[in-house]
């Protein structure tokens, strides 16, 4: 921010979601360039069976070689699928799915893995990592 912008200090840094994740990143690497930190509708403590969900994410994403090449292989944007078919579970509460018939579920199962595709595998590669660490 100094070389781009000129600003050495800031008064808060604020994300939500993937970016509350790179807030309490920013606040960990950066403690004295800014003020404050609000971070909104991320994961940061997570419940057992939601650790055993990202390290579930994790696995699936370590799984596929193409993650750690320098060229993009179209494999990854079949990871973003299944990881969005996952992440779909958070979504909504156990009430709701439970009480929605199969073809809501289906509907806003697509819906949701359609606007995801717009996702980044390497934005979910580091929400994982920055969730379980």
């Amino acid at each position: 921010m100094k070389e781009k912008f000129d600003i050495d200090n800031v008064l808060a840094i604020i994300g939500e979601g993937i970016g509350g994740c790179e807030v309490f990143t920013w606040a960990a690497e950066y403690p004295d360039y800014m003020e404050h930190i609000v971070s909104l509708n991320n994961m940061s403590k997570l419940s057992g069976r939601n650790y055993v969900f990202f390290k579930s994410i994790e696995a699936i994403l370590e799984s596929n070689d193409a993650l750690y090449s320098d060229v993009y292989d179209s494999s990854l944007s079949q990871l973003v699928v299944v990881i969005n078919r996952l992440l779909f579970l958070n979504y909504l509460s156990r009430d709701q799915l439970a009480n929605a018939s199969r073809e809501e579920v289906d509907a806003m199962l697509e819906d949701f893995v359609e606007a995801g595709l717009f996702r980044d595998i390497f934005d979910l590669k580091y929400l994982t990592k920055c969730l379980l660490e």
